[in-house]
């Protein structure tokens, strides 16, 4: 039996040297070749640098050069097909006397046609009946001639424009003055990190990584502060309208990570 036993013990000392095998606590065995070594993760740590991590802001004005201006005619009548006829005229009207300004068919969109029943309250009754109909025609009107904007407007209020949902302007074009912020934000970043590198002593190099925190390809507006859904009546003044498309501001961000 003790002859047994030895021969056990030795063969499992064999294995335990060809097969990187190590008996465990309850007596099993255990592959030690795959274990992490702990002097090689303490080589990796040791490897690791430390980060500055920073955000870059850039920021561009540029002076539009496209407006759109959203103009209509409202009408009302005790029948709904005269509400319509004689908003049908006036609109008519409107977008002649742009077209007559050079406008193009492709710049001039309709936005929206609604026909809304006007009601009366009957003090006797209790009760609300239809009085007559109310009609909306709204457009939408690209100006790409800035110095056209207010001549567009004072045409469609002579030919019966009486609603107006203000002006916007916009870049025909953002992608240029988005880059230009972009290059802005990038570099702004770079500034932060050697202000900090600076007082810490350190050096840094090249950008481990940088994100681009904005978005760009779209279009930017400001809105000229006509006052939303503005009236007009035929008790105006016929001088022409004050615009002015001012400036549009482009900003771009970024983060950035560098490594000392």
């Amino acid at each position: 039996m003790k002859e047994l036993r030895k021969l056990f013990i030795s063969a499992l000392a064999v294995m335990v040297m060809a097969g990187g095998m190590a008996l465990t606590s309850n007596g099993g065995l255990k592959n030690v070749s795959a274990e992490t070594d702990p002097a090689g993760s303490a080589a990796v740590s040791a490897e690791s640098k430390n980060t500055i991590s920073v955000y870059g802001t850039g920021t561009v004005k540029v002076a539009p050069d496209i407006a759109t201006v959203s103009i209509g005619v409202t009408t009302q009548d005790v029948s709904s097909k005269k509400a319509v006829n004689d908003n049908n005229t006036q609109m008519n009207d409107l977008m002649k006397s742009i077209k007559d300004l050079g406008i193009a068919d492709k710049d001039i969109t309709t936005n929206g046609f609604n026909i809304y029943p006007n009601y009366a309250y009957d003090s006797k009754t209790g009760e609300s009946k239809v009085s007559g109909y109310q009609v909306s025609n709204t457009v939408t009107v690209k100006v790409r001639d800035l110095t056209k904007v207010s001549a567009v407007i004072d045409a469609a209020v002579a030919a019966g424009a009486n609603v107006s949902n203000g002006v916007q302007f916009s870049v025909a074009d953002p992608d240029k003055a988005y880059n230009d912020a972009l290059a802005l934000a990038v570099t702004n970043a770079k500034t932060k990190a050697d202000v900090i590198a600076k007082a810490l002593n350190v050096k840094i190099s090249t950008p481990k990584s940088i994100t681009e925190m904005s978005t760009g390809g779209g279009n930017y507006y400001s809105n000229y502060n006509m006052p939303a859904n503005a009236v007009f009546d035929e008790r105006m003044d016929t001088s022409s309208t004050p615009i002015s498309s001012g400036e549009i501001v482009i900003t771009a961000q970024v983060s950035a990570n560098y490594e000392y």
